[in-house]
């Protein structure tokens, strides 16, 4: 499964916006992940437009309902606000690993895996914006991702807890190309304190053996 990262920070007064999930009604997070293209499958299927979903009330990942491409959809509902005429009062920032073939993306040499700070540590492609006025003070990590910057100097990791609406809790790891170490193995194991099972890019440039000389194996 290739993970859809493409992602939006909404500012405007409470209430305004909502995450909408696949069944139409507002959830408080959800997650999407794009299914690749497979040959020898229905048309859907071969133009990679099937996805898994998951929120907080979905008892795991579950067949998406519908093309990703749909405007019913989770992803379709949640981001119409971004669409509309009147966005005065919004401030976003939409990025993804593989963005639509029109746009001009920052950061286009390099392809990034993904809230502020974190992203500076990876090279999002950033294909769509708006981001000014107090929106830019406010958010000044941000500004700097649009405008390609990175972190500069040590630490080249950073972990953040992210908390939604409703309170539910994330764990952000983020680390930039100067880590120096694989991050499951040289890092992730240990501060998640569990055994890892790791499946590697298909295109990396090689594939590293298993780890089991430290007290979290991977």
């Amino acid at each position: 499964m290739i993970p859809l990262l493409l992602a939006a920070l909404l500012c405007v007064p409470a209430g305004a916006l909502s995450c909408y999930g696949d069944s139409g009604q507002p959830v408080d997070w959800f997650v999407v992940y794009k299914l690749p293209a497979l040959r020898g499958s229905g048309e859907a299927a071969q133009r990679g437009l099937q996805y898994k979903y998951l929120d907080e009330s979905s008892g795991g990942w579950r067949d998406g309902r519908g093309l990703i491409n749909s405007p019913e959809g989770a992803v379709g509902r949640s981001l119409q606000p971004l669409y509309r005429s009147n966005t005065s009062q919004l401030a976003f920032l939409l990025y993804n690993d593989q963005p639509p073939q029109s746009s001009k993306a920052q950061d286009s040499s390099m392809h990034g895996h993904t809230k502020g700070k974190q992203l500076t540590y990876t090279y999002p492609l950033v294909y769509n914006y708006q981001l000014e006025g107090i929106f830019a003070q406010e958010f000044p990590d941000l500004e700097n991702v649009v405008k390609g910057h990175h972190v500069s100097r040590e630490p080249w990791k950073s972990s953040i807890t992210l908390t939604s609406q409703a309170g539910a809790v994330f764990q952000s790891f983020a680390k930039f190309s100067k880590f120096g170490d694989d991050l499951y193995s040289g890092w992730l194991a240990a501060a998640l304190g569990a055994n890892l099972q790791v499946q590697f890019w298909h295109k990396t440039v090689g594939i590293l053996p298993s780890n089991c000389s430290d007290i979290w194996q991977v």
